[in-house]
């Protein structure tokens, strides 16, 4: 990756990371919304980058419309390992839609084992959680350490289980090169 796009990307992450714990959003300016894809498309516009959501069909969230406006650009990815300041992309985190992107985050960094640290805006405001593709369904590595964090309650299961971030997992998309070319 070229030196001046790793800068940018750390540079759209940093604003994310200052957001940590910022419950509304939209008080601090009129580029966010207060859910997890008015988070990320705020992130961006605030550092002036202008994100196109293509219209696709009624009835989709902005996060799968987000989805779907990279992966008609070729730019949705699931195969390999993120960058910074890519958006990370779950399905299934709700009970109303099933089987559709229903939340998405920016990645903050990415470790050595493989876990993926991710800024999202949830449960009313901006946080952090990780998640590992390799164990998608263990909650700790061996030594304890937090590989996936829960993203969704699931009460009218058996047993009242959690899913956890890797589960939920459905892809990337490389929102930077997507919008570069849109700078304002």
């Amino acid at each position: 990756m070229p030196r001046e796009e790793m800068q940018r990307r750390q540079e759209i992450v940093e604003c994310a990371k200052g957001l940590v714990g910022t419950k509304d959003l939209v008080g601090l300016n009129k580029c966010f919304k207060n859910d997890c894809s008015g988070f990320a498309i705020g992130v961006y516009r605030l550092m002036g980058y202008k994100v196109d959501i293509r219209s696709h069909r009624k009835n989709r969230s902005l996060s799968e419309m987000l989805f779907l406006s990279l992966q008609d650009k070729g730019m949705a990815y699931s195969e390999y390992q993120p960058n910074i300041g890519d958006a990370v992309f779950f399905k299934n985190t709700t009970d109303v839609i099933y089987d559709r992107i229903t939340h998405m985050g920016l990645v903050e960094e990415v470790f050595s084992d493989g876990t993926v640290g991710i800024i999202h805006y949830s449960s009313g405001m901006v946080n952090r959680i990780r998640m590992n593709l390799k164990e998608p369904y263990r909650e700790k590595n061996s030594r304890g350490k937090m590989i996936n964090d829960y993203l969704k309650r699931d009460d009218a299961g058996a047993g009242k289980r959690n899913i956890l971030a890797g589960a939920l997992f459905h892809s990337y998309g490389d929102i930077y090169n997507y919008c570069r070319r849109n700078k304002r």
